[in-house]
């Protein structure tokens, strides 16, 4: 049950009911005006693209173990640094 003349004092005084509020007030005619809408907007769904050329995981063959090729592809990588190259 809703005071009517409590809910009109109130708002008189400065108070200000929430949205879900207010159109509760406005459905049981304490207050007049128009319904506010207090749901959130809906957002379209968007689609993530489909990912363009990408690289294929490479396939291990049975002659090397991982391990292997772990330890070839470190070694590959140069370690040198500018100085030790000039000297």
């Amino acid at each position: 049950m809703i005071k009517g003349e409590r809910v009109s004092y109130w708002i008189s005084k400065g108070a200000q009911p929430t949205g879900t509020v207010h159109n509760m007030l406005v459905g049981s005619k304490i207050i007049s005006g128009k319904k506010i809408n207090v749901l959130p907007l809906k957002k379209a769904i968007k689609k993530e693209a489909p990912a363009e050329a990408a690289p294929a995981p490479v396939a291990q063959t049975s002659e090397q173990p991982a391990e292997a090729v772990a330890e070839v592809a470190t070694e590959a990588t140069p370690t040198e640094t500018s100085a030790e190259v000039a000297a």
